[in-house]
Formats: structure tokens, C-alpha cells, sequence
């Protein structure tokens, strides 16, 4: 939140910037007579530099200026009608380092499923291209994608639409070698410089399986996964019912873990649970290990090169 000294009489632009010329400056329009804002999305644990410029009478003048200071770590992003956004960066990988923020960012489907029709408002379009976002992976099964040709916040921007992914209902991965394609092309676009927009419909599921494989490639701990898998019950978000067009429903796993002793129980945390006890199967003695292992050796001939 931003509280501005005064209210200007004319409207002004707010810049924020890690750097000192401005370069690449997040720019907020500021309204004549208005001395508060809020800012959103930026990145965590961050030093930036902030100023408000103004046209008086032809010369831009610098009406305030001051630096601030982001905290926390966990980047939950605000994109208008889309939701269950976070940012998979600032968790601990490799080497005690932090995997980094802006390359992978999670969330909910950008379009109604089977149509074209926009969820995501233009305002969120600027937001999600404002963060870096470059290409979309769509872990829709074809029922629901529309098989589009480039990404719904951009016609510069690629698209890949993955079929029949697995996800944590599928314990064996027997039938779901396109959840493997989908992180060769996530591990393509991140080559190319091309950050990624990874979703399924409500970004929990099949969603939440690729960034637990990837993440735990990266060599996040078993807890942090556990922990980065579970943000999305307590989102807050409520999202449009995709099989009942007009109901919403409370984005939340169902968070009985009594029911991992019950090979009946279905609920989504039981379901969870076999997929991270299938990966234990897998040789290694790290769970990155036992990652690499499974996509690698790959499922129905579809895997993941060493080298990549």
C-alpha cells in the first residue's frame, strides 16, 4: 500500500523499479486528487526505488520519491478473474539456494473450458505479461481445451495444450506419458527464455503434479512440496464449477490424512499421498533423485533427457 504526501491536482505516474535509472520500472497511473494505492505482485525479499512524476506545465517533475523494502518469501500473485496464482519461486533447491522467482508460475485456466471465451480480463493479461509471463502449459484434457494456437495472454507467446495428464489420482503414471511432453516443452521454453504459465483448470491437480516433479528436480525437500502442493486449499479463491457452469466452488483439498490408511478412502489427500509414496519406489537416495529416475526412464517411451 501506497500513502502518497498529498493528493496532486493533476494525475501523476507512479514508477517502481530495482534500479536506479528505472530500467525496466513497474508504471502505476496515479488520478488527479488521489493519495492512496495499492501495488501488487511484486517480487518478495526485494530492495525497490519508487517515484511519482507529474507534467507541470510541460516539465516532467518528480513530485515524491523513497525506497522500500518487499518481505516474506511466497509470491501469491493477483491476476483479475484468474485464481490459485503463485509464483514457484523463493523455495529452498540445490545447494541451499532459492529456486528463482518469474520462471514458473502456477495457477487456474485463462478461458471457459471448451471455448475461447476469456476468463481472464485484459487487466490481468497486462499483469501476467507485467510478471514475465511468456508461454502457457495447459494441463486440460482435450474434453475441456480448445486446442489453441497460442497463449490466451499473448499472440507473440506459444502454447502447448497436454492431453490426458496424470495427475495425483494416477498413482501407477501407466497412461500418462503427455504429463512428461509437458515438462520437456516446460524445460524448452525455460531454455529459450520463455518464462512459464503452468495450469490445468483450477491449477491444483494435474497442476500440482508437474510442479511437484519439476520442483522436486530443482531438489526441494519433501516438506517444501508437501507445503507448496497444499497452498492451493487455503487460497481463499473460489472458482467456477467446470462440470456446473455458474456455480462456484471453494478451491480446498479435502484434508482427511486419516484416509491414507484406507486404500478405499478417495479424497484428494489419499490420492496425494500414493503419488509421493509411487515416487519412493523409484532408485536414489534423494528425492531429486528418485525424480530424475522416473522421468528419465520416462512412461510409455515418452521421458525427459539426461542432458535437459
Amino acid at each position: 500500500p501506497f500513502k502518497f504526501t498529498k493528493a496532486l491536482g493533476s494525475a501523476r505516474t507512479l514508477y517502481i523499479s530495482e534500479y536506479e535509472d528505472y530500467a525496466d520500472a513497474w508504471t502505476y497511473a496515479v488520478g488527479q486528487n488521489v493519495d492512496t494505492l495499492d501495488v501488487y505482485n511484486l517480487i518478495p525479499g526485494r530492495t525497490y526505488l519508487w517515484k511519482t512524476v507529474y507534467d507541470d506545465a510541460g516539465v516532467m517533475t518528480v513530485a515524491e520519491s523513497g525506497v522500500f523494502k518487499t518481505t516474506g518469501t511466497l509470491r501469491m500473485l493477483k491476476i483479475d478473474n484468474v485464481f490459485n496464482v503463485r509464483d514457484m519461486g523463493g523455495w529452498i533447491g540445490l545447494g541451499g539456494k532459492p529456486l528463482k522467482y518469474g520462471k514458473i508460475v502456477r495457477g487456474s485456466r485463462l478461458n471457459v473450458n471448451k471455448s475461447t471465451t476469456l476468463m481472464i480480463t485484459q487487466n490481468g493479461i497486462d499483469e501476467l505479461r507485467k510478471v514475465g509471463m511468456r508461454s502457457e502449459l495447459d494441463m486440460r484434457d482435450a474434453s475441456n481445451s480448445v486446442n489453441a494456437t497460442h497463449a490466451f495472454f499473448g499472440s507473440d507467446c506459444p502454447i502447448l495444450n497436454v492431453n490426458a495428464a496424470y495427475n495425483s489420482r494416477i498413482a501407477t503414471f501407466a497412461n500418462g506419458p503427455q504429463s512428461i511432453q509437458g515438462i520437456n516443452q516446460l524445460i524448452a521454453w525455460l531454455k529459450e527464455g520463455k518464462p512459464v504459465y503452468l495450469h490445468c483448470s483450477v491449477g491444483a491437480d494435474r497442476t500440482g503434479t508437474v510442479a511437484y516433479l519439476v520442483g522436486a528436480l530443482c531438489g526441494m525437500s519433501e516438506d517444501a512440496l508437501c507445503k507448496e502442493f497444499e497452498l492451493t486449499s487455503f487460497s481463499g479463491d473460489k472458482i467456477e464449477n467446470e462440470a456446473s457452469r455458474g456455480t462456484y466452488e471453494r478451491l480446498i483439498r479435502q484434508r482427511d490424512y486419516t484416509g491414507r490408511l484406507d486404500p478405499n478412502d478417495n479424497n484428494e489427500s489419499y490420492k496425494f499421498a500414493k503419488m509421493v509414496d509411487k515416487i519412493k519406489t523409484y532408485p536414489g537416495a534423494t528425492l531429486q533423485q528418485k525424480v530424475y529416475y522416473h522421468l528419465k526412464t520416462g512412461v510409455n517411451g515418452t521421458k525427459v533427457s539426461e542432458a535437459d
